[in-house]
């Protein structure tokens, strides 16, 4: 009973998390603009979701909060907002620079009051050249006299937006608190360091390449199949860690429901639109970061599974308490994300 009870804040913790965590873990806001250098300074397009400016402040306020520099701030001036398909808003801006050289746009005071993890894709215009921005990679750069690079068809992005897909996607692991706790229900059983990487492995297979086929249009089924779907893998992995006594089929299991969670990991790049060379490219970036995100956080747990397991009659209530928390989570993410979705 002492080991249960100090496993018990473990549990505890977990189901804390699965409460308090959005219940749709996947909805990242999404925004695209177009950024063209003038005699006046710089000329922005920007499309934005109704529901990101509902959160953000109203349409009008977008270029106020973009902090535009040439030496000294450049001026912004709003010239239109314009209503757009799919609920969405144009908004055209001249920010006028009264001194030469290098733009630098900072997005920072914008992204704090929009939806935790937007991203924006930034397209130079005429080269067509993207990057990308989000929290981690606020700023946009724009040297003066720059080549055009070829027409948009033909850009790709630089080292820098690789990178910054990358990061993006080392970012939507370690703040998917739904991945990690299914990771955690996967592992919990003491599998060994063999056959732990074995599940990881088919796990990580198996997002990939559900991750690719609906980013590349092959399958993109709605989120209020996936997001639930999600949660009651979560419950299934927890379930099945109380009442089996084999867990044979454990790679299996993980490559069958690791199918449907890159369906959610889709969601933070299908609604960017990007052409086959920068798609591939974004894809491959974000793609690495997943799976990189995902050896940190197995890097944690093995050891401390490990540990655990060298004291059987702690691993024994342990898997139970915890398996019991991770059940609870799934259940909790279900009818909120469905309740949420309805």
């Amino acid at each position: 009973m002492d080991s249960l009870r100090r496993l018990a804040p473990l549990a505890a913790l977990l189901l804390a998390l699965s409460i308090a965590a959005p219940a749709n873990a996947h909805t990242i806001g999404v925004s695209r603009g177009e950024y063209r250098r003038v005699p006046a300074g710089l000329e922005v397009s920007l499309a934005f979701a109704r529901t990101e400016l509902e959160i953000g402040g109203s349409a009008s306020r977008v270029p106020e909060r973009l902090d535009v520099r040439a030496g000294a701030r450049c001026a912004p001036e709003l010239k239109k907002v314009t209503p757009i398909e799919r609920e969405g808003v144009q908004i055209d801006a001249l920010f006028r620079c009264s001194e030469a050289g290098p733009i630098r746009v900072s997005f920072a005071p914008l992204l704090r009051e929009l939806s935790r993890g937007h991203r924006h894709d930034a397209v130079l215009v005429p080269s067509g050249a993207s990057t990308l921005i989000f929290e981690a990679q606020p700023e946009l750069l724009l040297e003066v006299d720059a080549p055009p690079s070829g027409p948009p068809e033909h850009a790709a992005p630089d080292r820098a937006s690789v990178l910054g897909f990358l990061r993006l996607g080392i970012e939507h692991i370690l703040t998917g608190y739904d991945h990690l706790v299914f990771l955690l229900g996967l592992v919990i059983v003491g599998l060994g360091t063999r056959r732990t990487i074995a599940v990881a492995s088919a796990f990580a297979l198996a997002h990939s390449l559900s991750l690719a086929a609906c980013v590349l249009g092959a399958w993109t089924p709605p989120s209020s199949f996936v997001e639930p779907a999600i949660a009651l893998s979560i419950a299934y992995v927890g379930i099945e860690n109380i009442v089996s006594r084999s867990h044979e089929r454990r790679g299996w299991l993980a490559f069958a429901f690791g199918l449907i969670h890159g369906l959610g990991f889709a969601s933070a790049l299908s609604e960017v639109n990007f052409d086959g060379t920068r798609l591939a490219l974004a894809l491959l970036g974000f793609n690495a970061g997943v799976e990189l995100g995902q050896l940190l956080v197995l890097a944690v747990l093995l050891p401390l599974v490990t540990l655990l397991f060298a004291r059987p009659a702690v691993a024994r209530h342990g898997i139970r308490a915890v398996s019991l928390a991770v059940t609870a989570s799934g259940v909790v993410w279900f009818v909120t994300r469905v309740y949420d979705l309805a």
